[in-house]
């Protein structure tokens, strides 16, 4: 028999990021080679800027038991939210399996990183020693991130080491995304010191976009300021000018954590850190760099296949989004991904869902806001899996599995990308796309996950307006105290019922029931007991069996009953039923008043003219007679 193949788990964030993308192709190119899967964990937070949403997208580091696995990979530089980070550091420390952290480090755990100190060193060394700048402007990253105070640090010495004074005026803090640049760019246009010479941003993104805001002001880069990043991003060369960068070899730091574990996992002395080095890079936006034309032409070729690929990939996101905004059940939320997943066509997909999100009858009902879950269940349901080409079943499992195919012995080991479905923080599955670069560099791919979320928090609020119209309903045409019909839904089902008649040709039968010495049980038990008196006569009319069956509670003590029939024999029955429903009421009342009823009942040929009143007279006077006729007989009795 071969080797077992193993399973590394992945947590990371943004996986539409170049930088994420190539860091998790690392990971896979070395766990494929080494004959292990690789399930990756990926969730958005920040994307909006809401706690609950962020809840919601972390909630997928929640879903499987990491201690199944052979090593967990953490993309710890990446978790920027104080409560994700506080969260994860506590599960990871409670973890038995093997953990390696990308970029930031959790206490007792391994850690693999770039060495960004000496990599941002060289670069102000550069600005300070070849340039001879001393107006610097520093653009940091988020505060308490790893790699971004270390970027910093390094800053700050190479400015003591060459004597060149601190000035909290040329610091933005920034935040790794668009808005740190966007900050930088109006701090630098609004500052009395006029422009620095040179700014240097902790990441590529800031830089283009501060180089964008600073040619809309007017200013050119390099001409009159020099801008450097951090990451050699595509887009930082393919910018224009190129910009000046550092090289941070993701797909290298991925394969490094990948060793790490399997060494480990080999009984092999691994140590606790390693650092992997970085290369700056020059571009045209410090004045050295030159035009790399291959490298653009290069650059368009590739793009204008992506472009392609991206227009068809939008098209075909807005038509499924089209359709999930009209969905109106769960079923046609799945029945939407059916035809999407049929289109991109992965070798393998499987849509996962939570028990009392797949349980038909829970929809039906609705649910309440405070009872809305926001965990994963114990056992999940696969709503939808794909293989090959071709819908398949698979059964339920437990949720801490993830999905099972983890744990069976597979030919060929496999890339596993799990991501939430949910609405805020309400919960209602996930999705699993295998060996697909689907969900990978993908910037619509968030999107389209909020949008199926979307979808099916549309499908429950509809189902609980439906289910509160529903309430409103039962409240205007049921009785309160026994919850059979009151006099409005008498009439609604007497037209129903009539129609019915007319059409099938049957008859209808229409009794009038009053219980007996209510007004005794009353005086003598109190209204309590009176009330359960009635209770009880509701429930043993409702016992019988007639086509259509309506209890109405007319008023007080009174009830009429309605239903279709063919002939007398099956009034007869109905009433037989009723009989001896009610004796097992009396034998099972240990104490107390006794259930006894009077009634009348008759069947009518139904006219397009008749009407309720004028049936439950006739019956009425029925029961009337009958329940003289039983007074006299006891009195007679006595």
């Amino acid at each position: 028999m071969g080797e077992r193949v193993k399973n590394i788990a992945v947590l990371i964030t943004s996986l539409d990021a170049d930088t994420q993308a190539q860091l998790l192709m690392g990971v896979y190119g070395y766990a494929k080679e080494h004959n292990c899967n690789v399930a990756t964990f990926v969730w958005y937070a920040g994307i909006l800027e809401r706690d609950k949403y962020n809840i919601g997208e972390y909630n997928i580091a929640n879903l499987p038991d990491l201690n199944l696995y052979d090593g967990v990979i953490v993309t710890a530089n990446t978790m920027h939210m104080s409560f994700i980070v506080k969260q994860l550091s506590k599960k990871i420390r409670e973890l038995s399996c093997p953990v390696v952290c990308i970029g930031g480090r959790i206490e007792g755990c391994y850690f693999v990183g770039a060495d960004n100190y000496r990599a941002m060193k060289r670069m102000v060394e550069h600005l300070i020693d070849v340039h001879r700048f001393t107006k610097l402007h520093f653009v940091t990253g988020i505060k308490n991130n790893a790699d971004a105070e270390e970027r910093y640090r390094a800053y700050c010495d190479v400015l003591d080491e060459r004597g060149i004074p601190y000035d909290e005026d040329r610091v933005t803090r920034g935040d790794f995304y668009i808005a740190g640049g966007e900050a930088a760019a109006k701090q630098i246009i609004e500052s009395s010191q006029g422009l620095p010479e040179a700014v240097i941003c902790s990441n590529d993104i800031m830089a283009i976009t501060l180089c964008d805001a600073l040619g809309r002001a007017g200013y050119k880069v390099p001409d009159d300021v020099f801008v450097t990043g951090y990451d050699y991003s595509i887009e930082s060369q393919h910018y224009s000018p190129s910009l000046t960068t550092v090289c941070c070899p993701q797909d290298e730091l991925g394969m490094t954590a990948c060793k790490m574990i399997l060494d480990i996992v080999k009984g092999e002395e691994v140590p606790k850190e390693i650092l992997v080095k970085n290369e700056i890079k020059l571009g045209e936006s410090c004045g050295c760099g030159k035009v790399n034309t291959d490298f653009i032409n290069e650059y368009r070729k590739q793009t204008g296949k992506r472009e392609i690929e991206k227009r068809k990939l939008i098209r075909q996101m807005n038509e499924v989004n089209k359709v999930l905004v009209e969905c109106e059940t769960y079923t046609e939320c799945i029945n939407a991904l059916k035809r999407y997943i049929e289109q991109i066509n992965p070798s393998e997909f499987y849509c996962c869902i939570n028990d009392f999100v797949y349980n038909a009858d829970t929809w039906e009902e609705g649910w309440e806001m405070d009872e809305y879950p926001t965990t994963f269940s114990e056992t999940v349901h696969v709503a939808m899996a794909y293989k090959d080409g071709k819908f398949i079943k698979r059964k339920a499992f437990l949720s801490e599995k993830a999905l099972p195919n983890l744990f069976e012995k597979e030919a060929q080991p496999k890339l596993y990308v799990f991501s939430p479905i949910h609405y805020s923080d309400h919960c209602f599955g996930y999705l699993v796309f295998v060996n697909s670069t689907f969900p990978i560099g993908n910037n619509g791919y968030v999107g389209w996950m909020i949008s199926i979320g979307n979808a099916m928090e549309n499908v429950r609020k509809q189902n609980l307006l439906r289910n509160a119209m529903k309430k409103l309903d039962d409240m205007y045409i049921k009785d309160a105290l026994t919850g059979v019909y009151n006099r409005f839904g008498m009439l609604r089902f007497f037209d129903k019922m009539k129609a019915e008649c007319l059409i099938q040709k049957h008859k209808l039968m229409v009794g009038f029931c009053d219980v007996d010495n209510l007004k005794s049980i009353n005086d003598r038990f109190g209204h309590k007991e009176g009330d359960e008196i009635i209770n009880l006569a509701a429930m043993v009319l409702k016992k019988g069996k007639l086509n259509g069956l309506a209890v109405v509670r007319y008023g007080g003590d009174e009830f009429v009953i309605m239903g279709t029939v063919n002939d007398e024999e099956e009034m007869k029955a109905y009433w037989a039923t009723v009989e001896d429903e009610m004796i097992m009421v009396n034998l099972n009342r240990r104490m107390g008043s006794e259930l006894s009823i009077s009634y009348g009942s008759q069947l009518f040929d139904v006219t397009l003219t008749m009407e309720i009143a004028e049936c439950i007279g006739i019956v009425d006077n029925m029961m009337y007679d009958r329940k003289t006729a039983k007074k006299k007989a006891l009195e007679q009795s006595k």
